[in-house]
């Protein structure tokens, strides 16, 4: 009994230590499709989100780029078609990764 009350609380005490905003960017770009081109700390066709974040650009670029797509701003290859995601989600991605 008390080894299951130690794993309990151990584990809640794991959870709350968990950064939200990594857990939260993960879920938007998995729903929509994001890490088909980039990874959080990698390069794979678009560029990685903390090379993004490191720009430190303002929110509105980052959404007008998610919703519109861009060219050249990292390379000069694939250009990022324009994503048909809510507003709000782009906002919220934009946010998470200038949080990086």
């Amino acid at each position: 009994m008390t080894k299951a009350i130690a794993v309990v609380v151990f584990s809640l005490l794991f959870l709350s230590v968990l950064p939200t905003e990594a857990s939260e960017l993960k879920v938007l770009g998995s729903k929509y499709h994001c890490f088909s081109c980039h990874q959080i700390d990698k390069k794979v066709l678009g560029p990685a989100w903390t090379t993004v974040a490191s720009r430190k650009q303002e929110t509105f670029v980052l959404v007008n780029s998610i919703l519109k797509g861009s060219k050249g701003k990292y390379s000069k290859s694939i250009p990022m078609p324009p994503m048909n995601i809510p507003l709000e989600d782009a906002q919220k991605l934009a946010e998470e990764i200038n949080k990086l």
